[in-house]
């Protein structure tokens, strides 16, 4: 049971983010946390659309889906990566 009333259990995207977290800090990402959030959520949000289609994503799907989740980190500096 979660210790604080009236919140939601963690869903698997929020997991998943705090896993991403870590290693998007170490490639250099100003705002970790918000950049594994959106990671993650854009993950399981695809995932849920293969998932409800009854599709396997095609490798390079997968390849895309890294891709762009590598391409939101937002560098200390401020500028895209």
């Amino acid at each position: 049971m979660n210790e604080v009333i009236g919140s939601a259990p963690p869903t698997p995207s929020d997991r998943l983010a705090g896993l991403l977290a870590e290693p998007l800090r170490d490639l250099g990402s100003a705002d970790p946390v918000f950049d594994a959030s959106l990671a993650a959520h854009a993950t399981f949000g695809k995932l849920g659309s293969h998932l409800w289609s009854e599709r396997q994503p095609a490798d390079s799907e997968v390849q895309r889906i890294t891709a762009f989740c590598l391409r939101t980190i937002t560098p200390v500096s401020g500028e895209p990566a």
